[in-house]
């Protein structure tokens, strides 16, 4: 019997809460906004987390885009970590 497993994948989304006027295309997933990271700093520019500015200790997170897959053991899905 082949097991399967439900895995999140997390996408930023490089608009801010004020621009999302509708759901994620065809209703799949979450936006999800609010988070914020400590001792840390996402980088819009890189996309991707730097060290945080001197005496700053939280940075918010901009809007991620949360969805549900399927994981099919012994199939790799190339991109996914």
């Amino acid at each position: 019997m082949e097991l399967n497993k439900l895995d999140i994948r997390t996408e930023i989304i490089s608009k801010t809460a004020e621009e999302i006027d509708k759901p994620p295309p065809k209703k799949d997933g979450a936006y999800i906004f609010g988070m914020f990271v400590e001792g840390a700093r996402y980088d819009s520019g890189t996309k991707i987390l730097e060290e945080s500015y001197p005496k700053e200790m939280f940075c918010v997170m901009p809007v991620m885009w949360c969805r549900a897959y399927v994981f099919i053991e012994g199939k790799k899905d190339k991109g996914v970590y």
